[in-house]
């Protein structure tokens, strides 16, 4: 059982890491609109990396979409749980929302190493987050 100062230390720092989520996410979506001009990872490869097809898994909405909606609900939660605190039943669900955001990373992870061979430092910076994101919650809740 955690204690609701362990929940506020939880929460604080996924409001930091969600933060964190969204800045990535709006400079991958800036990248993504911009093309190879004025790439944020000072080359092309963000550009090109976001500009294919797996750059788009569901429903026609680009994965920086995507991203930043799941970024800005674990905010949401965040903030919710500093301002409120939290319950079981929502921290189950963020750690199940967490669990599957961490597989479609690493399913993107794979394909940018893998089958693409490439380098995104803020694809590598999304997945990271994610990654801790879920850490986080899998540990703190």
């Amino acid at each position: 059982m955690t204690t609701p100062d362990t929940m506020l230390h939880v929460s604080f720092a996924a409001a930091i890491l969600a933060a964190a989520g969204l800045t990535v996410t709006v400079l991958a979506e800036r990248d993504r609109r911009r093309g190879a001009r004025d790439a944020s990872c000072a080359s092309t490869e963000c550009a090109s990396v976001l500009r294919t097809p797996r750059a788009t898994l569901f429903a026609a909405l680009p994965n920086t979409w995507l991203g930043a909606i799941w970024y800005a609900l674990l905010l949401t939660w965040a903030l919710c749980g500093i301002a409120c605190g939290t319950t079981p039943a929502w921290d189950t669900l963020m750690l199940l929302a967490a669990a599957l955001v961490l597989a479609v990373s690493l399913f993107l992870l794979w394909t940018l190493l893998i089958t693409l061979r490439q380098s995104c430092r803020l694809c590598l910076a999304a997945h990271a987050i994610n990654a801790a994101v879920f850490l986080l919650l899998y540990f703190g809740t």
